[in-house]
């Protein structure tokens, strides 16, 4: 808004899940039983493409003339449960996944997200 000095705008990402991804975004779904080194719950991933809602915020500063953050935030768990309908299985996805429901990177060892 004019008075806060902060944009939100919708946003739309699209991604398709690779094995790429399951070794980088969720290793703990690989499987050293499997010949594909994927477990099943990473198969049913793999090839599938995901669309996202979310929101992009930018925030001006208004001494340096300047956006100053941006923040953003997608829902990944509604197109995750829409592929695999089973909540016990979106919750097996994201326990140790290096990305969060919200679509923020993880740090290794860490509990939160970043935007």
């Amino acid at each position: 808004t004019a008075a806060s000095g902060t944009l939100v705008a919708t946003t739309i990402t699209s991604i398709t899940i690779s094995e790429h991804t399951i070794r980088k975004v969720f290793p703990h779904l690989l499987s050293s039983e499997d010949p594909s080194g994927m477990s099943p719950l990473a198969q049913e991933l793999i090839g599938k493409t995901i669309v996202m809602n979310g929101t992009a915020r930018f925030e001006w500063d208004r001494e340096r003339c300047r956006v100053g953050a941006i923040r953003s935030q997608s829902d990944l768990v509604t197109p995750v449960l829409g592929l695999l309908v089973s909540l016990d299985k979106v919750a097996r996805v994201f326990s140790n996944a290096l990305i969060t429901p919200e679509f923020h990177c993880k740090l290794p060892g860490s509990r939160r997200g970043h935007s």
